[in-house]
């Protein structure tokens, strides 16, 4: 099983996972084949950086003991959704990579009969990255 864990800096706030499946990695680049479309400064070779994405496949489960686990198994998907709906900058730390400057931008969550006190579900993060070429400033809540 791999290891991840999200920290939200502006609560000073840890989320762990009882268990993560899958963690999925996109690190890219775009490259512009067209030069006149690739004189920006943030092209390098005819390149630049596309924003980092990081998926976490988690489980949430109170298995051990519903009653003491559910309002954890309750409160941690409330914390993901605030974090969502507040657009608050995050980090996503796993085994092979640290991520700064995340916002979480999906959440699907699945509670079925194989995880009936818990639930399992995919959380999409994308990195927010500024541009050289940006005419106005990102606004932040952080």
């Amino acid at each position: 099983m791999s290891l991840a864990y999200i920290y939200n800096p502006q609560k000073q706030q840890t989320i762990t996972f009882d268990g993560i499946t899958e963690i999925s990695h996109a690190l890219s680049l775009k490259v512009e084949t067209d030069a006149d479309n690739a004189n920006g400064t943030d092209y390098i070779n005819n390149a630049k950086h596309e924003p980092d994405r990081v998926s976490l496949n988690v489980v949430m489960s109170g298995c051990h003991d519903p009653s003491a686990n559910s309002n954890r198994v309750v409160n941690t998907l409330s914390d993901l959704v605030a974090l969502k709906e507040s657009r608050t900058l995050c980090q996503v730390i796993t085994d092979l990579r640290t991520y700064l400057n995340m916002l979480l931008t999906d959440i699907t969550v699945t509670r079925d009969e194989t995880n009936p006190s818990g639930w399992s579900g995919v959380l999409a993060f994308q990195e927010v990255t500024a541009t050289a070429s940006a005419a106005a400033p990102v606004k932040t809540n952080n």
